[in-house]
């Protein structure tokens, strides 16, 4: 979000964000059609609706040149929006995961994109969150060492769900606790674990060889 803000003026972008209906993803590409971007974010239910998924594929391919998006509905649809368009904006789809990604048609879908799959180790993860943290300007020295802490401690390759936003969560417990303890009852409270992968790092910690 940040380089398109860098790259484009407001008005030749676009975001969206959770789940849409075919019609109303059909009027939103209507819409934005001229711009230079659009931003899908979080949209995973546009898998699981057959109109919706139609209508991104067409918005996806050119035929002659053109990406055509049809949508054939009753009159009253016809009143608000015509029953086809050219789409001139790039699309850009952010997704957690697809789906139905071993679908026939999802895989058709992803045939017309350029398909990038972002993902972190965990001492990645906090690598970068050690740098979120470092430059927050809105937590003194003391909060920044007690998240770091609280990560360090708090957390493992056995911690579910664990992302950059599991650091918002810390966040918000260090600044609005009266106290680090109380911070840490509540992140360790709301934060859950994969008792198998939690075995198998303790038993690696004891025996240091695989196979045992």
């Amino acid at each position: 979000i940040n380089t398109i803000k860098e790259t484009f003026k407001p008005n030749e972008w676009e975001y969206s964000s959770g789940y849409t209906t075919a019609l109303s993803l059909y009027k939103f590409l209507y819409a934005n059609r001229q711009r230079k971007v659009i931003i899908l974010d979080d949209m995973e239910g546009i898998f699981w609706n057959e109109k919706a998924h139609t209508i991104l594929k067409c918005s996806l391919w050119e035929v002659d040149g053109k990406r055509i998006i049809q949508y054939n509905s009753t009159a009253e649809v016809a009143q608000d929006v015509p029953s086809a368009f050219i789409i001139d904006a790039k699309i850009i789809i952010l997704a957690n995961q697809l789906p139905k990604g071993k679908d026939v048609a999802t895989k058709a879908m992803l045939t017309r994109t350029i398909n990038y799959e972002l993902s972190f180790s965990y001492a990645e993860k906090v690598e970068a969150i050690s740098q979120f943290v470092q430059a927050d300007k809105e937590l003194n020295e003391m909060q920044k060492q007690q998240l770091l802490g609280l990560i360090a401690q708090k957390t493992s390759e056995a911690t579910e769900d664990f992302n950059f936003r599991t650091l918002r969560k810390a966040v918000a417990f260090i600044t609005g606790s009266q106290n680090f303890a109380e911070a840490e009852n509540l992140f360790a409270a709301t934060t859950n674990e994969n008792e198998t992968v939690k075995a198998f790092l303790e038993a690696e910690k004891k025996s240091g060889i695989i196979a045992e």
